[in-house]
C-alpha cells in the first residue's frame, strides 16, 4: 500500500480527464476552477486523479483568484459565472519525480466518498 507523504491536494477530475487530450488539457483540468479551503495555503502539490488512479503530479506554485481573463484562458464550454470569483486555480509545474512514483497508482482510500472533488492529505 502506497502512503502519500507529501502536504498535497487530490483534485478528482473524472468529468474533464476523458477530454484532455494534451498535457495542457491535463493541467487545466488539475489547475481549476476550485472552490478551496484556507489549507490550500499548505498543499505543496496537486494530484490530478481519475477514477481513484494518479495520472499526474503539479508543484504547486502559487494560487491566483479566478477573473474572467483567466477563466477565458480555460477554453471552457460553459460561460463566465459571478460565483467563480470566489473560486481559485493553482499554477504550477509537474514535478516528474512525484509523477513518476504515483502515476497509475490508486490511492482510493484517500477519496472521500462526499461527492467532493477535493482531498486534503498532509495539510
Amino acid at each position: 500500500m502506497l502512503d502519500i507523504t507529501e502536504n498535497a491536494m487530490l483534485f478528482k477530475i473524472n468529468k474533464t480527464f476523458p477530454k484532455c487530450k494534451t498535457s495542457k488539457d491535463l493541467y487545466d483540468a488539475t489547475r481549476g476552477i476550485w472552490k478551496v479551503s484556507s489549507k490550500k495555503d499548505l498543499a505543496k502539490y496537486a494530484f490530478a486523479v481519475y477514477q481513484g488512479e494518479v495520472k499526474k503530479v503539479y508543484k504547486i506554485t502559487l494560487w491566483e483568484s479566478v477573473t474572467p481573463e483567466l477563466y477565458e484562458q480555460l477554453n471552457r464550454l460553459e460561460g463566465w459565472s459571478e460565483d467563480y470569483r470566489k473560486c481559485w486555480m493553482f499554477v504550477g509545474e509537474v514535478d516528474e519525480l512525484k509523477s513518476e512514483k504515483y502515476k497509475s497508482k490508486n490511492i482510493s482510500r484517500y477519496l472521500s466518498g462526499r461527492g467532493t472533488p477535493i482531498n486534503y492529505v498532509n495539510c
